[in-house]
């Protein structure tokens, strides 16, 4: 992902990718762009799955907009499990504490920011 995003999106921008089980066995890949709107570019989102699953309240303090944790919300509302999960920046205290109250931190292969003791 990262080789097809434009300098700007580097810096502001995060898009991230999940590997999911779905009830009926299937698999599908689905990736989630940060922010409000959730917008993936083609040249990003390839043939994976677009998940815009925004939430009113997500803000800068509890991040639940960010591109981690839509796509948490999403397999949660259609009861998929999570396999694997990268993002295209390291990711938050946020969105660690949200994937280790789902018992998935350990299938994130993103780097994790330092948490705050």
């Amino acid at each position: 992902m990262k080789e097809n995003m434009i300098e700007a999106e580097k810096a502001r921008t995060t898009y991230c990718t999940s590997l999911v089980k779905l009830l009926n066995g299937d698999q599908e890949m689905w990736v989630s762009a940060a922010g409000r709107r959730g917008y993936v570019p083609p040249r990003i989102r390839g043939n994976d799955k677009v998940i815009i699953n925004k939430v009113d309240e997500g803000n800068s303090i509890n991040r639940f907009n960010d591109a981690e944790q839509t796509i948490m919300r999403e397999a949660d509302v259609q009861n998929a499990k999570i396999l694997a999960m990268g993002a295209t920046r390291d990711m938050c205290k946020a969105c660690q504490e949200a994937a280790k109250s789902r018992g998935i931190l350990n299938r994130v292969v993103t780097p994790l920011k330092k948490l705050d003791n």
